[in-house]
């Protein structure tokens, strides 16, 4: 029986610039696992060389540093109870700040890709479309009946991961904000070299 084909869309509304999306969800550690609810490692990323080179670096040279090119993480998305899938990501190609492109093996087999679009200065669009189809024998023979249970649960699994990327990009926020009257002097101000 072949495989139904999902074609996945997912949009998240974020306030916070793109450089600062792009910093979390772009992290060379593949952390996915540390601010995605349900989302847990299989095993610490590793290098996944191509045969042409280094996967997403043109002509196989060496990827720029910090890039995701040429590595893969297996990670595991608790999508409902008792509903596991486990994947390996491996990202192909990167414009930083721009879009990341994957392929996805294991339970869901395919690719996809993740752009972002500011909107404002602290505002990101982040679309995220997924072309995959299920492995797991028991998945793909109830997939005709079953594709819309399998397409909720995948719009559940992918609400939490926008509820803890807002979460992380709240803290860097706060971490990253003076308390009132902490903020820079003004040193142009006489009297600011004056206080202690």
């Amino acid at each position: 029986m072949a495989s139904t084909l999902y074609d996945l869309h997912t949009r998240w509304d974020l306030p916070a610039s793109a450089d600062r999306v792009w910093a979390v969800i772009a992290d060379r550690r593949m952390s996915w696992p540390d601010w995605w609810p349900g989302c847990t490692a299989d095993g610490p990323p590793t290098a996944t060389p191509s045969p042409e080179g280094t996967a997403g670096a043109p002509g196989g040279h060496a990827p720029r540093p910090g890039s995701l090119a040429g590595r893969s993480a297996g990670l595991a998305f608790h999508a409902g109870p008792g509903y596991v899938l486990h994947l390996t990501i491996r990202p192909t190609s990167e414009q930083p700040g721009r879009f990341i492109e994957f392929d996805a093996e294991g339970d869901l087999c395919g690719h996809g890709r993740v752009a972002l679009v500011p909107v404002a200065a602290d505002r990101t669009r982040v679309h995220i479309q997924c072309t995959v189809a299920p492995t797991p024998r028991w998945m793909v023979l109830l997939s005709p009946v079953a594709a819309p249970l399998f397409a909720g649960l995948h719009g559940r699994m992918m609400r939490r991961g926008e509820q803890g990327l807002r979460r992380i990009l709240a803290a860097r926020e706060a971490e990253d904000t003076p308390p009132p009257g902490r903020g820079r002097r003004d040193v142009s101000d006489p009297a600011a070299s004056m206080l202690p």
